[in-house]
C-alpha cells in the first residue's frame, strides 16, 4: 500500500539519518559548543537533501485516516521530540560546565530550533528564492558558516 510505502521511505532515508547524527552526538567526547555546531551543520545537510518535497512528504499525513500514516505521523512527532531533546541535552550540558551563558535550556531550545526551522524553510528548498530576496534582501550573503557562527557565538561566553 501507499502508506507502507511511505513508512518504510520515512524509516529508510529520514529516520535513519537523523538517528545517525543523534547517535554521534550522544557518543561525541566533544565540547558542547562543537556538539551543537555538528548538529547544526548535520540537520541542514538533511533538510538540503530532502528539501521541500520532505514538506510536501509531511503535509500529506493528515490527509488520511489509515493506521499506517497515523503511525508515520507518530514517526514524524518522535523525531522531532529527538530533535529537541538533543539540542536541549547539549545546551544544558553546555550551560552546566560553563561553555553556554547561563539560562533556561527550555528557552534556548525553542530559540535555536526556531532560528534552525528558519534557516532550513529559507535555504532548503520550502521558501521560494524570489520571496526571500524580497524580504531579505542580503539572504544570498547569508551562508551556513555565518548562520552557525551566529548562534553559536550568540551562546558562547
Amino acid at each position: 500500500s501507499k502508506e507502507a510505502l511511505y513508512l518504510e521511505l520515512f524509516q529508510e532515508h529520514v529516520s535513519s539519518r537523523y538517528t545517525g547524527i543523534l547517535e554521534t552526538v550522544q557518543k561525541s567526547e566533544l565540547p558542547p559548543k562543537e556538539k551543537l555546531r555538528y548538529f547544526l551543520v548535520e540537520d541542514v545537510s538533511v533538510a538540503r537533501h530532502f528539501g521541500s518535497s520532505s514538506h510536501l512528504f509531511v503535509n500529506l499525513l493528515p490527509h488520511s485516516a489509515s493506521s499506517s500514516c497515523s503511525r508515520l505521523s507518530d514517526m514524524v512527532d518522535e523525531l522531532i521530540c529527538l530533535r529537541v531533546s538533543a539540542v536541549r541535552g547539549i545546551l544544558q550540558e553546555g550551560m552546566e560546565c560553563g561553555d553556554f551563558s547561563p539560562g533556561d535550556p527550555g528557552l534556548a531550545t525553542a530559540a535555536v530550533m526556531g532560528a534552525l526551522s528558519f534557516y532550513e524553510v529559507l535555504h532548503c528548498g520550502f521558501f521560494p528564492e524570489e520571496h526571500a530576496s524580497r524580504f531579505f534582501c542580503d539572504s544570498h550573503l547569508w551562508d551556513g558558516e555565518e548562520f552557525f557562527r551566529l548562534i553559536l557565538n550568540g551562546l558562547a561566553r
